[in-house]
C-alpha cells in the first residue's frame, strides 16, 4: 500500500467547502472495541473503520450493547441526523431512541414496535421498517453527540452530519500500491457508486484535483492514465518527483480511472 492523497478543487464560484457527511458504518451482531470515535473533515473515524449501525437495547443482545459516542468537530452551525432504518422487537413494545449532545439530552423518539401483517420470526419477534430520521441542531465546534437505545430490542440506524466534511477532501477516493520504482493508483469519484448508479443519481461534478503520490526516489517518472472501462490507456505524461513526492494535476471525473507511475531510468 501506498499511503496517495487527493485534494480537490472547490473553490469555483457558488461551490460551498462544507457538504454532508454520511459516517461509514455496517450492520455487526458484535459487541464493538470502542464507544468513543473520532468523525475527521475527511469522513474517516480515527478509532475505527466503521461504526456498527445496529442499536442493541437492554434486553435482547445486552452482552453486545455499547452505545457510541462521535467527538466531532463542526466548521459551522449544522445536524447531526440519526435515520431509523429498521426496528425489531416484541409486538408492541417501545425502543425510545435518545441523542446527547455534549451530555444532555437533546432528542428523544420512541419506536413503536407494531406487528400488522408483518410475521412473527421464531424467536417471536417482528420486524419493522421505519425509515425516520431524528435530529439534533449542533452550534459550530467541538463537542460529544452519544446515541443510546432505551428499549428492550435493536434499532438499526445510519449516521449523517451536515454540513461536516471538507469537499476538497471527500470529493474522490483514492487507493494506490507499489513496489520500488513502480505505482498503481486507481481515484474514483465518491459519488460513483452502485446505489447511485442503480438510483440513477449520477455524480454531477468533477472538480480538477491534486495528487500526491509517495516514491522512493525522486526524478523523472512517466504516468500511464487507463480508462478502466475500455482497458485501455488514454494519455501520458511526464511528471518530476520532488522531496519523495510526485504531484499529479487531475482533469477530474465522474467514474474512476486509473494508472501505472514507472520511474524513468
Amino acid at each position: 500500500p501506498v499511503a496517495a492523497h487527493v485534494v480537490a478543487n472547490t473553490n469555483s464560484p457558488g461551490d460551498s467547502r462544507w457538504g454532508p457527511l454520511v459516517l461509514p458504518s455496517r450492520q455487526r451482531m458484535e459487541r464493538r472495541k470502542t464507544d468513543v470515535y473520532t468523525v475527521g473533515r475527511g469522513g474517516s473515524l480515527l478509532e475505527a473503520d466503521c461504526v456498527n449501525s445496529h442499536l442493541f437495547g437492554l434486553a435482547a443482545h445486552k452482552d453486545r450493547r455499547r452505545p457510541p459516542t462521535f467527538a466531532v468537530d463542526y466548521p459551522v452551525d449544522g445536524r447531526f441526523i440519526v435515520t431509523v432504518n429498521y426496528a425489531v422487537g416484541k409486538p408492541d413494545s417501545k425502543l425510545p431512541l435518545l441523542i446527547y449532545l455534549d451530555g444532555r439530552e437533546a432528542a428523544r423518539k420512541v419506536i413503536s414496535i407494531e406487528q400488522g401483517e408483518a410475521p412473527l420470526n421464531r424467536w417471536g419477534n417482528v420486524e419493522i421498517s421505519c425509515k425516520e430520521e431524528v435530529a439534533i441542531d449542533v452550534p459550530a465546534g467541538p463537542h460529544r453527540i452519544r446515541i443510546e437505545n432505551t428499549g428492550p430490542s435493536r434499532i438499526a440506524v445510519d449516521y449523517r452530519l451536515e454540513p461536516y466534511a471538507d469537499r476538497s477532501l471527500v470529493t474522490y477516493r483514492v487507493y494506490a500500491m507499489g513496489l520500488g520504482d513502480e505505482v498503481r493508483l486507481w481515484i474514483q469519484n465518491a459519488q460513483h457508486t452502485h446505489v447511485n448508479q442503480y438510483y440513477k443519481k449520477l455524480p454531477t461534478t468533477a472538480p480538477t484535483a491534486e495528487i500526491r503520490v509517495p516514491v522512493e526516489n525522486n526524478g523523472r517518472y512517466e504516468v500511464q492514465w487507463w480508462d478502466t472501462y475500455k482497458g485501455e490507456p488514454t494519455r501520458h505524461e511526464t511528471v518530476e518527483a520532488d522531496e519523495g513526492v510526485l504531484t499529479l494535476s487531475f482533469p477530474g471525473t465522474t467514474s474512476d480511472e486509473a494508472c501505472k507511475i514507472r520511474r524513468i531510468p
